[in-house]
């Protein structure tokens, strides 16, 4: 929430410079096209960008890939997020621990919230004033405006003319103003007057306070609430010279209602004093010829406004979630089984215990270019298919965790484990009708640093675990396998395997994504031996992989926060980052065949 919250803000502030520059570009045109350019800027804060791209995310163009495993595609995947630039914030995030990041929000809010108090009250207080006139006022009939569309009405006190209310305006006169301005005078501020009525100028000011009760904070909005003032002004001095007021009877008019009467104190009550008053009389006393938009800077104007546009809802377009479900292999051929057969298993399956057994299967039976799977669940062959764990997967019908199924399914015994994986997610697409998409979240991790000095780890051998490319056949009984990972209830066994492997497998245990923190560089060995029933992944239960047995089989083995000092040196703790998640759009059950 805070990063995307930041990026809105220096969004906004981009957004507001870009209409300076466009506004410098409009000096010489009317008033009133700065004045939109202006209300504009102040509108975008409150429109994030991210709504936009949000919309745009929604256009479905392209299918995604199948995940890359080797090659140029997997070596820039690795690099990207070295080049990603981080949202502002979220290294702040990632150090600091959430009782410190709960403190500083809830201040952050509460100081907010103080702001917005004292600035809504204020402006009420104002409110209330203005109205206490308008209650006491009585109607006042004008011949010079007896067609007007608003009522015009006497009130008592030192109040300047204004134009009171935002969508049933009225305008307010002071008593006796008739007798201390001479006719010419008068008409030209009634003209200034009903001009802020059909430009609505009460209602863009009402917009603006409310950006400036939300974003109190940020200068640039005051700021801005200044030049939408000045061009209101402006364009209406602009309007009332163009319908034929001499510009020495209209500045007398304005310095004699300033002399005589207060300014208001409100912008979303429009009177006549605003603004720079020096330059305001200057200008109407020059009556200087404003230029007409001409033909580029119109073009200059729309492309504008079209790019603030579909700049973020291309960007939403260009990263659209793709349907993941919809895999192909390269070069647009899909990958799919020569025979798949999905019968559902007549008894409720518990949880998930079946996507642990999966992954054990595809790996014996993917060199013959098949597996046989009893009682896996569809949530289990998604976290197969697309290599994601347990807390990853977002969504979906409450079936896809407790009923079951038993698939087989077979291809060409030239098909790699590389390529099953695709082949798993269009039978997925096709039989379960699954669609979903890749979103990342800010959810808790755990950090994986060293607990103190070096991690003792064990690098590998040379020799001492067979590599998976040699293997041409189902390996026997306790081959040691590279890469390799056995996972029990109470165990973790890998051989020849990476630290950033490690904290793959560990997550699966403690129930949280696992950031490699520890610089360790080499492959080695572990054997973690940890109490099951301490781990918060969902080991502990008996549905668990390689299941049976209760908690008090294991209480002298140690928690597996211990363990992990103990044994191998290292230790996690508590963080927030970024996290890849898959949202499961829809799913429906298979007919058996």
């Amino acid at each position: 929430m805070i990063p995307g919250f930041l990026a809105h803000l220096w969004q906004s502030t981009l957004f507001g410079g870009a209409a300076w520059l466009l506004t410098l570009a409009l000096r010489k045109n009317p008033a009133r096209v700065r004045y939109s350019v202006w209300l504009i800027a102040s509108a975008k804060f409150l429109i994030p960008f991210s709504l936009l791209v949000g919309l745009g995310t929604f256009v479905p163009w392209r299918t995604a890939a199948p995940p890359p495993e080797t090659g140029w595609v997997a070596v820039a995947e690795q690099v990207r997020p070295l080049v990603t630039i981080p949202a502002l914030g979220a290294e702040v995030a990632l150090a600091a621990n959430a009782t410190s990041r709960a403190y500083f929000i809830w201040t952050a809010l509460f100081l907010w919230f103080c702001g917005f108090a004292a600035i809504s009250i204020c402006w009420a207080a104002r409110w209330k004033r203005i109205g206490e006139l308008r209650r006491r006022a009585t109607p006042l009939r004008m011949p010079k405006c007896s067609e007007s569309a608003i009522p015009i009405m006497s009130a008592p006190g030192l109040v300047e003319p204004g134009v009171f209310g935002v969508f049933r305006p009225i305008l307010l006169l002071p008593e006796g103003i008739g007798a201390r301005l001479n006719e010419a005078e008068l008409e030209a501020i009634l003209a200034h007057e009903l001009c802020h009525v059909r430009r609505r100028d009460n209602l863009t000011a009402t917009i603006h306070m409310a950006v400036q009760a939300v974003f109190w904070f940020h200068p640039l909005v005051w700021w801005l609430g200044a030049r939408l003032v000045d061009e209101r002004e402006r364009a209406c001095d602009e309007e009332v010279l163009r319908l034929g007021n001499r510009p020495q009877v209209y500045a007398a008019g304005i310095l004699n209602v300033c002399k005589l009467y207060m300014e208001s104190q409100l912008a979303c009550v429009s009177g006549v004093t605003g603004a720079d008053l020096k330059e305001r009389i200057e200008t109407i006393m020059k009556n200087r010829v404003v230029q007409r938009l001409d033909v580029r800077r119109k073009l200059v104007l729309t492309l504008a406004g079209l790019a603030s546009v579909a700049i973020p809802f291309a960007i939403g377009v260009v990263n659209s979630p793709a349907t993941l479900a919809q895999s192909s292999a390269a070069g647009g051929k899909k990958l799919e089984f020569d025979v798949a057969s999905i019968k559902p298993f007549p008894h409720p399956v518990a949880g998930n215990s079946m996507s642990y057994n999966a992954w054990r299967t595809m790996a014996r039976n993917s060199v013959h270019g098949q597996f046989n799977l009893v009682m896996v669940t569809l949530k289990g062959l998604l976290l197969a298919a697309y290599d994601v764990k347990d807390f990853q997967v977002v969504g979906g019908p409450p079936w896809m965790d407790n009923e079951g199924y038993d698939v087989v399914a077979k291809a060409g015994s030239d098909v790699t484990y590389a390529q099953m994986m695709p082949m798993i997610q269009s039978l997925l697409a096709d039989r379960f009708k699954l669609a979903l998409h890749r979103e990342t979240r800010d959810l808790p991790v755990y950090e994986l640093s060293a607990a103190k000095g070096r991690p003792k780890v064990v690098p590998t051998k040379q020799g001492s675990c067979t590599p998976p490319d040699s293997i041409t056949s189902p390996p026997s009984l306790g081959t040691k396998i590279c890469g390799g990972v056995a996972m029990r209830r109470y165990e973790l066994t890998a051989y020849s395997i990476s630290m950033a492997e490690f904290s793959a497998n560990l997550a699966s245990i403690l129930g949280r994504p696992v950031i490699d923190k520890t610089s360790v560089k080499e492959r080695f060995d572990v054997d973690l031996k940890f109490d099951p029933c301490s781990t918060p992944g969902g080991l502990g239960g008996s549905s668990a992989p390689n299941g049976g047995g209760g908690c008090a089989d294991f209480s002298s083995y140690p928690s597996i926060e211990t363990a992990l000092q103990q044994q191998l040196g290292l230790r996690v703790q508590s963080a927030r980052g970024p996290v890849e998640v898959i949202l499961v759009d829809h799913a429906e059950k298979p007919t058996a065949n």
